[in-house]
């Protein structure tokens, strides 16, 4: 089942592949939406917000115990920036075509690239000062992933591992500010490698799960702020999700989970996220 995780498209290759018994070409449809909601408490870096995410799409099983499909989505933020006293509002819009395949009954392998248009409406208090300070630049951001996972069964107990890797990269154009200030083009890139592991046991037609992953950034470059305390700059965390996955004979499945990310000093983050996907 494709699911949605940090901004990351993945495609879990074992599930949905015998959909469409006595069709020509098996396919599936999918929906995902997910709130997330984030806070960095640091004086001179804080901000708090909140995002919807909305992400759908279809994959058709071409060649045996392969997936080939296509992603779409749809990303409201809205991030009171403290800071600065100001405020963030994004728009994010998302293409992305995935790939996922069994290479045997305990291992398969999923990739994806995406494109994402990102719209912002912003603003900043000047400091010192009760001058408002407004602008709307926009952004282009390019993203892959690969993931190698396994799952094993033992009864009733299913046991699953993902290692992963994920490239992106940001470029905010140009703009000039309400008060004439242009600000430069600006460009950022994230290499990051996970490690995770997945326990579930199954019962009916129901999975509960705990899922537990370790994250690092190994692009990672050091920010700074010119006045207030030094943000730590921690560049590796630890992922909890908890939640429950649901299968049905007609081919309708789905998950409902819960995340938390822990070892990020001063940031906190809370999600949660709903599945449905529907094989014919």
């Amino acid at each position: 089942m494709p699911r949605i995780t940090d901004n990351q498209l993945k495609v879990g290759g074992a599930t949905g592949l015998n959909a469409g018994d006595g069709a020509s070409i098996a396919y599936g449809i999918w929906g995902n939406y997910s709130y997330t909601d984030y806070e960095n408490d640091l004086s001179s870096t804080a901000f708090d917000g909140t995002s919807h995410s909305f992400l759908g799409g279809i994959d058709f099983a071409f060649w045996g115990d392969s997936v080939l499909g296509v992603a779409f989505g749809y990303e409201k933020g809205d991030i009171d920036t403290a800071f600065n006293q100001g405020n963030q509002d994004t728009d994010s819009y998302t293409i992305a075509p995935y790939f996922g395949a069994l290479l045997t009954d305990s291992f398969s392998v999923d990739f994806n690239v995406g494109y994402s248009k990102v719209d912002y409406d912003q603003f900043r208090i000047l400091p010192g000062t009760t001058t408002r300070v407004s602008s709307s630049p926009d952004a282009d951001r390019w993203f892959g992933a690969f993931n190698l996972n396994s799952v094993h069964f033992y009864n009733n107990w299913i046991l699953g591992g993902r290692f992963g890797l994920l490239y992106a990269s940001s470029v905010i154009d140009s703009y000039t500010e309400s008060n004439g200030t242009l600000v430069s083009e600006s460009r950022s890139k994230v290499t990051t490698a996970s490690i995770a592991g997945d326990v579930a046991y199954s019962f009916k037609n129901f999975e509960p799960f705990l899922n537990l992953s370790y994250q690092r950034n190994i692009s990672y470059r050091e920010i700074s702020v010119i006045t207030g305390p030094q943000p730590t700059n921690d560049n590796d965390d630890i992922l909890l999700k908890a939640g429950v996955r649901y299968f049905n004979k007609n081919g309708v499945s789905g998950n409902m989970e819960y995340s938390k990310r822990f070892e990020r000093d001063d940031f906190d983050e809370d999600r949660i996220s709903f599945t449905v996907r529907v094989d014919f």
